[in-house]
């Protein structure tokens, strides 16, 4: 801009007419001043509106914006949602294999379309100025973003166009009880589908959606995903940790060491196809479920009830049994994170297992009635299968018994001892 340089006030000349008023203190004295603060004022306003411009644009897909032969431009963040979703699902691919031909869609083939990630693509994408004419009007077309389940293709891919001739099958490992160890059955090579094409005509679809791609499939020469040697590496691993000492204990002192085949059973060997190899996995949740099977049977318990007496009129006779209280495993999700740590660095560990303990129930048994005697005598209760030894009104000792069968009864009533035997094998009445 070129520099303005300040005008000379006129001198005065002589007049008759009246003198004007002096210029006013901070008016602008000349026209340089005025123009710059047009200019600056008309910068800030052409900047302002397209500041306004991006940000309403930001919103909505640009002029020229394509969906393949769709045009998205102008459409919102919803619009461009719901045309993706129709689009995806119309989408189709022909597949060949030999002489045989089958339609799919985009689900069909494992394909899932990121809708959010497209429409932030149609978003962003700015094929033509904000401002501006539509002359030499120009078009970019997003294409959708796309990923493909493999497993799903393939399912797809075996059920449409099965195979006569053998696949590749990948080595097995397997626990063998016999050993108590981990065992591998080599894999071996075959004939696999070329997946190529299809991934190409998939991509194809995912561009232009509103067209029908073609893919020729066919087979190729194919070994194992997973080598003999990653089989046999993870086998080995899975077996040094199967001589690792786990050991469960309680604060009461009872303890159970996991077998080799407790560890087998908590171990999962995942295939990684794509790295080709074969991971070894200790899942908590796994274990857990695992741990409550194997511990139960060592720590658990129902309990056994405490037993006292009364007479027949309700005065106690005391306790002749304290009872055992009940005890069930707690929440062994912490147990099992421990272990699976321990096995996840192949070290051994010795882990106090939570246990909830329960008080014993309590029955009493109630005298049939006063004493017959004043010396010693013996009650029978069938109801609670008790037997209590009294010597006059006062309880000796207590027993839980079990009674005759329902065809072999005991016999009720009141008997008087007549024999006495320090021991004896005793026999009943009935064949066994």
């Amino acid at each position: 801009m070129s520099k303005f340089e300040p005008t000379p006030l006129p001198k005065a000349a002589p007049t008759r007419e009246p003198l004007r008023p002096p210029t006013p203190v901070g008016r602008p004295r000349n026209r340089a001043a005025l123009v710059l603060l047009s200019l600056a004022a008309l910068a800030f306003g052409i900047g302002t509106l397209y500041a306004a411009l991006a940000i309403r644009h930001a919103s909505v897909a640009a002029t020229g914006v394509m969906f393949g032969s769709v045009d998205v431009g102008g459409q919102d963040k919803t619009q461009l949602a719901e045309t993706v979703v129709t689009l995806a699902q119309a989408a189709q691919v022909r597949v060949t294999y030999e002489d045989r031909s089958v339609l799919a869609g985009l689900a069909d083939l494992g394909v899932t379309v990121d809708v959010d990630a497209t429409v932030d693509a149609a978003l962003r994408a700015t094929p033509g100025s904000l401002v501006g004419g539509q002359a030499g009007r120009s078009t970019t077309a997003v294409p959708f973003t796309v990923t493909v389940d493999q497993a799903r293709l393939r399912a797809w891919t075996a059920a449409r166009f099965p195979m006569d001739v053998d696949a590749p099958a990948a080595p097995v490992i397997r626990y063998d009880d016999a050993a108590g160890a981990f065992t591998v059955t080599p894999g071996h090579s075959g004939w696999d589908y070329d997946f190529a094409p299809v991934l190409a005509a998939i991509a194809e679809a995912a561009a232009d959606p509103g067209t029908t791609a073609a893919a020729s499939l066919r087979l190729q020469p194919a070994g194992p995903a997973i080598p003999d040697q990653a089989a046999t590496s993870a086998a080995e691993a899975a077996n040094r940790r199967l001589g690792l000492t786990l050991e469960f204990t309680t604060s009461g002192g009872a303890s159970y060491t996991a077998t080799a085949a407790d560890i087998a059973a908590w171990t999962q060997l995942v295939a990684d196809e794509t790295a080709a190899r074969v991971d070894l996995l200790y899942d908590p949740v796994t274990i857990a479920a695992g741990l409550r099977a194997v511990l139960a049977p060592a720590f658990e318990q129902a309990g056994e009830p405490r037993r006292s007496a009364q007479t027949a009129d309700g005065r106690d006779l005391g306790e002749f049994d304290p009872g055992t209280p009940g005890a069930a495993l707690g929440d062994l999700t912490q147990t099992a994170v421990t272990v699976a740590e321990m096995l996840e660095r192949g070290t051994n560990v010795v882990v106090t297992v939570p246990l909830t303990l329960s008080a014993p129930a309590t029955i009493v048994t109630a005298l049939s009635g006063p004493a017959p005697v004043a010396g010693q005598w013996i009650d029978v209760d069938l109801t609670t299968q008790v037997t209590l030894l009294m010597e006059g009104d006062t309880l000796v000792r207590g027993f839980v018994i079990s009674s005759g069968k329902s065809d072999t009864p005991t016999p009720l009533g009141t008997f008087a001892v007549y024999a006495k035997v320090a021991i004896q094998t005793m026999s009943g009445y009935n064949a066994d």
